[in-house]
């Protein structure tokens, strides 16, 4: 994505409220290959010490965009906000749920736009959040093709949904429930995910 990256960034830059974009200082960059990591923060366990607070995401080959897709309501009101659903078109609540956080990146040459929702150990809700946030893509990947075309190759990355808890053990696994297809990364009492390692499992089973 070389070739229009910055123009797909400032293009971003415009489409999406300030207040979600994850800011610069949060992306880092260490030596050698792959060297590009992220520090995602889950705000909503800020008053739980024993919970899942931040997270680091190292191993990227690139990281142009970070959204942080629970900040602000899309397109329908939430129950937890100000914004009434039922002022809004849609009202089922099973649409109006949204993972953590959408990153535009690349691991290992591919371009991959990753769904990562972050979770203590309690996981109620997930295959919804996930199901809504990749309906969200598809219709802002069509938003994308109709009104800016000269970045329209952002709806060919790979949509990678990720879940990252507290469970025990290490090993990345595929998980499939009501159909739906996502990563489950359990990092224990960890706080920092290695990317790179998972990904020939992570961009073989793209979808």
């Amino acid at each position: 994505m070389k070739s229009n990256e910055k123009n797909i960034i400032d293009t971003l830059k415009t489409i999406f409220n300030e207040q979600t974009i994850v800011d610069k200082n949060n992306i880092y960059i260490e030596k050698g290959k792959n060297n590009k990591s992220i520090v995602l923060i889950e705000q909503a366990n800020d008053d739980k010490p024993k919970s899942l607070q931040k997270i680091k995401i190292l191993g990227f080959d690139n990281i142009y965009f970070v959204i942080n897709f629970d900040k602000l309501p899309f397109l329908h009101g939430r129950t937890d906000t100000s914004c009434s659903e039922k002022d809004s078109l849609l009202i089922a609540e099973n649409i109006r749920k949204s993972c953590d956080y959408i990153v535009w990146a690349n691991i290992e040459g591919q371009d991959v736009l990753l769904l990562i929702e972050l979770k203590s150990t309690h996981n109620k809700d997930t295959i919804s959040k996930f199901k809504s946030s990749k309906s969200f893509v598809i219709y802002f990947n069509a938003l994308i093709n109709e009104f800016y075309p000269d970045i329209s190759n952002i709806s060919d990355f790979h949509i990678i949904p990720i879940l990252i808890n507290q469970a025990k053990g290490r090993k990345t696994t595929p998980t499939t429930i009501e159909n739906f297809t996502f990563f489950h990364v359990p990092m224990g009492t960890d706080t920092t995910y290695p990317i790179f390692k998972d990904s020939e499992l992570l961009l073989t089973n793209k979808k």
